[in-house]
């Protein structure tokens, strides 16, 4: 219900004069942060105790840096947004409908909203009488069955850390923003003008392709009304799996030795040994 009025809010502030005055790239910002932040069910831009930085909070929406630092000011000056005391930014919209609900929750909990004349609400109660028939005994109530345990509940998959997400994490924000960026821009996608999301350019990163690789598909593999990164994703793979393999770090060391003796050591140094770089359990 909280989330459905949040929403309904947003949609009002569209007829907002402080929002209706804003430039249209102003308007999209507000748009943007207000909807990600309902979306992950927070009210003000924080990472638990730390605050977000303009890049963060550009990552956190899609939009370029740029545009965060032109016009955040002026939507925090119309009252849309506010500085919290810690100096982190917050949506006093969302702050007042998430008040809002955990009163009702709170309400909800004690059997209902307050009476006027302070008498405590009734709860109804319901008297379980044997069926005729019946062998007269009454059968257990949902709430007196026996619930499974909270390990028996979660599916297997879930109890333990996927592989994969190991592999997305290790890609640093500062990597995958500069890269899906530059995709956009192969693309022809002016990102201040349209919101597209880039985030599967971090799981082609996660699996080994790098900057050059991925922008010389998305060169090759464009074509007009592509509007999604997501497009290139099987092109991708195909270059990711069409890759040589990589040499071993001794193979690079050993052919490292071999350039060096070539150079500057034949014939007044011994040529290096294979076998004093391979490693033991290496055939």
């Amino acid at each position: 219900m909280a989330r459905k009025c949040a929403s309904a809010a947003i949609l009002d502030t569209l007829r907002d004069p402080r929002v209706v005055t804003l430039a249209p790239t102003a308007q999209l910002v507000w748009i943007r942060i207000v909807t990600a932040m309902q979306n992950s069910d927070i009210s003000v831009l924080r990472f638990g105790s730390d605050i977000m930085n303009q890049t963060e909070i550009a990552l956190f929406i899609q939009i370029a840096e740029t545009e965060i630092e032109t016009h955040l000011k002026t939507i925090i000056d119309r009252g849309l947004l506010a500085r919290e005391g810690d100096g982190a930014i917050g949506c006093p919209m969302l702050q007042k409908a998430k008040t809002r609900s955990e009163i009702n929750r709170i309400n909800g909990s004690s059997g209902g909203r307050p009476r006027k004349d302070g008498t405590p609400p009734q709860r109804q109660q319901s008297l379980l009488l044997p069926i005729p028939g019946g062998d007269g005994k009454t059968k257990k109530t949902e709430s007196e069955t026996e619930m499974p345990t909270d390990a028996a509940k979660t599916p297997t998959y879930l109890l333990k850390e996927s592989s994969n997400e190991v592999k997305v994490s290790t890609v640093s924000q500062a990597e995958f923003a500069e890269v899906g960026y530059a995709v956009l821009d192969a693309m022809g996608i002016d990102q201040a003008k349209t919101f597209v999301n880039f985030g599967i350019v971090r799981q082609w990163l996660a699996d080994g392709a790098d900057k050059a690789m991925i922008l010389d598909v998305v060169t090759r593999k464009m074509r007009p009304g592509v509007t999604t990164p997501n497009y290139f994703s099987k092109a991708i793979a195909e270059a990711i799996a069409a890759r040589p393999a990589k040499k071993p770090e001794w193979e690079r060391q050993y052919d490292a030795a071999m350039a060096d003796w070539e150079l500057c050591g034949r014939g007044f140094a011994p040529m290096p040994n294979l076998r004093d770089f391979k490693p033991a359990e290496v055939a």
